[in-house]
């Protein structure tokens, strides 16, 4: 499956990224199949250049734009829907200890008393 998704290039707290589209395994700094633009947050206003014709073209072959570029894509003009204010990806929530079985203790009604001379034994001692 393919993605579109920034890559970081710039110094330590020089952020620049590249607008890439890339397959979804691939790590985020490896290889990727097409470059599409570039965005630079630190300008003012921040930078941002997309080949429209080429973004389009991979957003029709079914590429998936992560959440940031989505946004980016909206406000360039190249998507006509929303900006994604909340991540779709769901938090892990702790399940209850669905993994350790629960132990019940149940006293059984066949027990044995202690017999009272055993009691004996053992307070004298």
């Amino acid at each position: 499956m393919l993605v579109i998704r920034l890559t970081r290039f710039g110094k330590k707290k020089q952020p620049f990224y590249r607008i890439v589209v890339a397959d979804r395994r691939a790590p985020v700094l490896g290889k990727y199949i097409d470059k599409i633009g570039h965005y630079n947050p630190i300008k003012t206003p921040p930078e941002l250049f997309v080949i429209k014709e080429k973004a389009e073209k991979w957003l029709k072959q079914g590429a998936q734009p992560s959440d940031t570029v989505w946004n980016l894509f909206v406000s360039a003009g190249i998507l006509k829907d929303k900006i994604i204010t909340q991540s779709k990806k769901q938090k892990k929530h702790k399940k209850e200890t669905d993994k350790q079985p629960k132990i019940e203790v149940k006293a059984e009604e066949n027990q044995e008393k202690p017999s009272e001379s055993s009691l004996e034994k053992t307070s004298e001692a």
